[in-house]
């Protein structure tokens, strides 16, 4: 779940976290694209984008995302920038410090190629791609995506790789594919990210998919992270797991049963929980309060069911039957001041108001120089 403006103040750091710098838009060499824009109209669509470089150095990608006549589903916009790029084998995460008037726009996303990655989209190009969702802030954040979240399986209908194409007149639609490390369903291992590609990233790409809406994003900069040594490039994250309070009354429906909570870097750290359903459930609003000393510093709500569309979070789609089984883990930006011990509040209420889910954890932020990874 993203957190509001004011927790984004906060302040993480791990003394081996590591960044590279792959894209900027300073004319320096070496990180400097060619950058084009491709709408849907190429496939008959209605979509509309540009795209500028700014006095101050940074990227902004503006547009529309319209329905595609034919498909009766939203198109995309995107920009590719090339070059070649710099050697990123061994890192586990793509970072992007960006802005955007439109943070709540659901459909971003981020991909990259490299000559010999699978080509399985009937409308798109050969790339890994993953979704990545923004804070609802329009100040700068930083966005990471691991690369356990990029697919090359992605459908040309909605740029998702946890989504069946419609059946067509001459063969059933095809059934994509996420990484099975991903935390996202189905999935399979083979269309994870080789590292035999990390060395020869030749494009990136920003997409509006998906969604229909108008977008807006500015870039700074794009680089390769690497977390500390509690996430394996080879293996699935293993999350260190936290003190929580299952605060669920008699109208709960789901039991919590593990929280998560780890500083990943200077700029990211996660949070989440397991959870079993205990009743069928179609929907809910969530809400996350943050408190520090006993003061209420933050409060974000969204829509459980909309959040779960998209993939995001590792929340499967709506509705979720008895016995479903939740794993939620979501990575926050967080930077600077204050420091010291932090509540998170976590609820789930239905359209009667009724409490479905609530869970109490403790967080202990502290200044760069005394975290002890």
């Amino acid at each position: 779940m993203a957190m509001s403006k004011s927790l984004a103040t906060l302040a993480l750091s791990t003394a081996l976290a590591t960044d590279l710098k792959v894209v900027t838009f300073d004319g320096a060499s070496g990180t400097t694209a060619s950058w084009v824009d491709i709408n849907d109209p190429v496939m008959g669509g209605g979509s509309t984008s540009s795209f500028k470089v700014t006095d101050d150095k940074t990227l902004v990608f503006n547009g529309t995302c319209a329905i595609v006549k034919f498909l009766q589903a939203p198109g995309f916009a995107k920009i590719i920038g090339s070059a070649s790029y710099a050697d990123i084998t061994g890192y586990d995460g793509i970072k992007m410090r960006v802005r955007s008037s439109t943070p709540d726009y659901a459909g971003f996303k981020l991909g990259w190629a490299a000559p010999g990655i699978p080509k399985t989209s009937r409308f798109g190009g050969a790339s890994y791609k993953a979704g990545f969702k923004l804070q609802d802030t329009t100040d700068w954040q930083i966005i990471e995506v691991p690369m356990t979240q990029f697919s090359y399986d992605w459908s040309g209908y909605t740029g998702r790789c946890d989504t069946k194409d419609p059946d067509s007149l001459f063969a059933k639609g095809a059934q994509h594919y996420c990484c099975d490390k991903s935390g996202l369903t189905p999935s399979k291992p083979e269309v994870c990210v080789d590292q035999k590609y990390l060395s020869q990233v030749k494009d990136f790409e920003i997409w509006a998919e998906g969604v229909q809406g108008d977008f807006n994003i500015e870039i700074d900069y794009i680089a390769a992270s690497k977390a500390d040594a509690d996430v394996s490039i080879e293996g699935a994250p293993v999350w260190p797991k936290t003190a929580f309070t299952d605060c669920g009354g008699s109208d709960k429906i789901f039991k919590v049963t593990a929280a998560y909570y780890k500083q990943l870097n200077s700029t990211t750290m996660i949070n989440g929980y397991d959870a079993t359903v205990l009743k069928d459930f179609s929907g809910a609003t969530f809400t996350v309060d943050v408190n520090y000393n006993g003061m209420k510093v933050a409060s974000h709500s969204f829509d459980v069911c909309k959040i779960a569309a998209t993939g995001m979070d590792g929340f499967p789609k709506c509705p979720w039957k008895k016995g479903t089984k939740l794993h939620v883990i979501d990575y926050n930006p967080v930077h600077s001041p204050p420091y010291g011990p932090f509540e998170g509040h976590w609820t789930m209420k239905d359209a009667k108001g009724k409490e479905l889910f609530c869970m109490k954890t403790d967080w202990s932020f502290k200044p760069a120089d005394t975290v002890v990874v």
